[in-house]
């Protein structure tokens, strides 16, 4: 009627979609290919059969999870595509060849643990896109007079109070985003104590205890609406230690005591409390979503499951671990011995366990015992002569034991021998 050109097919600005409807999964469906094609384009450019576990490793790393990144930090990818990206990872980095499959060995999100946790370091995704807006929600509580803080400001929270905010009716799927992050990010903020009389001492979050940052004690001397200046001397600029041992337990006033009071003359003000300098950072936010999830059933708005990462799958010793990547040795030896203590290995045990043989013969070789790791490392005759020809005392080993194949790597490291 008013001869207005309707418009269907928005375009893309900047490789993001400039309209996220209810087909939010279709919306991001791009980085999906994207993923697929540049894994693929890179294998037959590399050669398939030349590309080893460390560079597929590297390349995961630098080229596959690093894709999504620029929509994650704009965007809360839905956690099912997430999901499917990380079975298209999961898949290149256990199979051998585009042509098989491939024996999975492990859940995907117990490789991204930590290398020191006996994970491989990889990036869980879901907690990799809330890392990233937490950027935008660290940016929004700290810049007030930034134009993104008073577009959002006077459309979902005019009070101003943006970590208090409500997702509100209707909102925009850029809100959506930032306002799940926002709910997982503001459990890591906490009060820096100034001059402004505005920290609330049983209420707020000052105290630098993990995971709380909380007082303890219930309150009795002091009133629920005392405030933490209460507590500190305006003459010496120091902890009043004759009113906290009146106010709080003893565990409380330790932490108490050990919280500096440098420039009392500043503003009370928010930081993040796992970064020594006190600013947000991607690095240090999604080390926290990964710890926060090992230790709470953490609940993600907009995720379908509550779930628990495990800290690591096997009982090596930490510092193993850290022995293994620290050899001087190539990228291929280390997450071979990685394999090894994981028993990642396809002995005739592993695979009759996964049922993909009937039984369990007996050693190849030297016939005399069944095919496991511990075998074919360290028990088999055979492996003892290459073990004497190195130089090194074979392990005794069992399938119960098998972290004692951290004994290797220290090993190598007494003798400074590189055993390629």
């Amino acid at each position: 009627m008013m001869d207005v050109r309707i418009e269907g097919n928005f375009e893309k600005y900047l490789g993001l979609p400039p309209m996220v409807g209810r087909a939010k999964k279709r919306s991001f469906a791009n980085l999906k290919s994207r993923l697929e094609s540049r894994l693929e384009s890179r294998i037959e450019g590399w050669k398939e059969k030349l590309l080893s576990t460390g560079g597929k490793e590297i390349l995961l790393k630098s080229v596959a999870q690093a894709i999504p990144t620029f929509a994650m930090s704009v965007f809360r990818i839905p956690s099912t595509l997430c999901n499917e990206l990380e079975q298209i990872m999961a898949r290149f980095w256990w199979q051998s060849s585009t042509k098989s499959k491939g024996i999975h060995w492990s859940k995907w999100h117990e490789v991204c643990l930590p290398k020191n946790d006996g994970g491989l370091g990889f990036k869980s995704l879901n907690s990799f896109n809330l890392a990233l807006l937490g950027k935008q929600v660290w940016r929004l509580s700290q810049n007030q007079n930034s134009l993104s803080f008073l577009v959002l400001r006077s459309r979902y929270f005019p009070s101003g109070n943006f970590l208090e905010a409500r997702l509100g009716f209707s909102p925009s799927y850029i809100w959506q985003s930032i306002w799940q992050a926002k709910n997982v990010i503001s459990k890591g903020l906490m009060w820096r104590v100034g001059n402004e009389r505005r920290i609330n001492i049983w209420h707020d979050k000052w105290i630098p205890r993990r995971w709380e940052f909380k007082i303890f004690t219930q309150p009795k001397f002091l009133p629920k609406e005392a405030i933490v200046n209460l507590i500190i001397n305006p003459t010496s600029k120091s902890w009043d230690n004759e009113t906290l041992h009146q106010a709080f337990d003893i565990a409380d006033i330790k932490e108490i005591l050990c919280i500096p009071l440098g420039d009392i003359n500043a503003p009370d003000t928010r930081i993040w409390a796992f970064n020594p300098s006190g600013s947000y950072s991607v690095r240090s936010g999604y080390h926290f979503i990964q710890q926060l999830r090992s230790h709470t059933s953490l609940h993600i708005p907009g995720e379908q499951t509550t779930y628990r990462t495990v800290s690591s799958s096997t009982s090596t010793p930490h510092g193993s671990w850290k022995n293994i990547w620290n050899l001087q040795v190539p990228s291929k030896v280390r997450l071979f011995t990685w394999r090894l203590l994981k028993n990642f290995i396809p002995s005739f045990s592993n695979l009759c366990n996964r049922r993909m043989i009937d039984c369990i013969p007996h050693c190849l070789i030297c016939g005399k015992e069944p095919e496991n790791s511990a075998h074919i490392f360290g028990n088999c005759p055979i492996a003892a002569t290459v073990w004497s020809l190195a130089h090194i005392a074979p392990p005794t080993l069992s399938l119960g034991n098998m972290e004692e194949f951290h004994w290797v790597s220290l090993s190598w490291i007494e003798t400074g021998r590189k055993l390629v």
